[in-house]
């Protein structure tokens, strides 16, 4: 394993595999180096967590506050006494803005969507093993799209119903409505039910100086805007031709890269990736990266051509 080095370029040599090539810097730029190394098979497993995602807003230019992705978050210490308004309320923004509300002056959450707030551990275990298991599928089976939404919904609701139900200003998703979206979090419900945060189920349309509006009218005289609005991929280190292979796509939240079972791609040889995707992901990544490490080392089969193909079509 080899810390501290930057991937510039992955490029497929014909009949020498895949050369790739880095840059390191140490300790300083100084000493900075450079190599580049062939290698048969190659598992690209950056994720799409690579870069903050802040979308384009009338007047945020200009905007005389802070302005920051939450993957720049450190410490609610940070922004004491301020005025704050997280746009975003899954994962990150749940859990940022129950954190802000301890040291903050206000917190207000930008959601656009209901979710379902779950707490890590569900009945003792948790809360992944408890929503992806099994008997969970089985239990599937033979039901409808609409048949398996509103069991999650019904599961979901009863969870939270456990945990003291949704507190007032906190809109539940509806299960002819919305879909089953989850968000895991032990400190958002309780921080909105004691009034340590303010939900409003609207998006941020525009900033006027310090101002902020949003989509239900309301206007917010804020200090700090962070938004919570997830993360593209980065995979500069391909070339042109490869993206196009790939049909790269960073604006693809959900699979900004064209595989076969997010994993294969027939006109890249020797090359398979894990993480790459939106999704369950632990259980997901482990399995992608078990089947990559199996076939290349020849203990399975790769998949063929055939297979491969019709995985990208269907």
């Amino acid at each position: 394993i080899t810390f501290g080095v930057t991937v510039t370029k992955l490029e497929l040599k014909p009949g020498e595999g895949w050369e790739l090539s880095w840059e390191s810097f140490g300790d300083n730029s100084s000493s900075a180096s450079s190599g580049c190394a062939n290698f048969e098979n190659i598992i690209v497993a950056s994720g799409i967590f690579a870069e903050g995602r802040i979308p384009e807003i009338p007047g945020l230019a200009t905007f005389p506050g802070q302005v920051l992705h939450s993957e720049a978050y450190k410490s609610p210490e940070d922004f004491a006494g301020k005025k704050i308004l997280v746009v975003g309320a899954a994962f990150s923004g749940a859990d940022i803005a129950a954190d802000l509300s301890r040291k903050a002056k206000s917190v207000t959450v930008s959601a656009r969507r209901p979710m379902w707030y779950v707490p890590r551990y569900v009945m003792g275990r948790p809360a992944d093993l408890v929503f992806y298991s099994r008997a969970g599928a089985a239990r599937s089976e033979g039901k409808s799209e609409a048949e398996r939404d509103r069991g999650k919904h019904a599961f979901l609701g009863s969870v939270i119903e456990s945990v003291g139900g949704y507190p007032d200003g906190l809109l539940a998703p509806l299960a002819d409505r919305d879909q089953a979206y989850v968000a895991l979090t032990d400190d958002f419900l309780p921080a909105v039910r004691d009034g340590k945060v303010e939900v409003k189920a609207a998006g941020l349309i525009a900033v006027n100086d310090s101002e902020a509006e949003l989509s239900d009218g309301s206007k917010l005289d804020v200090d700090v805007i962070m938004f919570a609005t997830g993360f593209k991929p980065r995979v500069s280190f391909f070339s042109k031709d490869v993206l196009e292979i790939l049909e790269y796509d960073a604006e693809d939240w959900l699979q900004p890269l064209l595989l076969h079972e997010c994993v294969w791609q027939p006109k890249l040889p020797g090359l398979a990736f894990a993480g790459l995707y939106r999704g369950p992901y632990f259980s997901i990544m482990e399995l992608q990266a078990r089947w990559a490490c199996g076939v290349f080392s020849g203990r399975l089969p790769h998949p063929s051509a055939e297979d491969m193909i019709a995985g990208l079509e269907a």
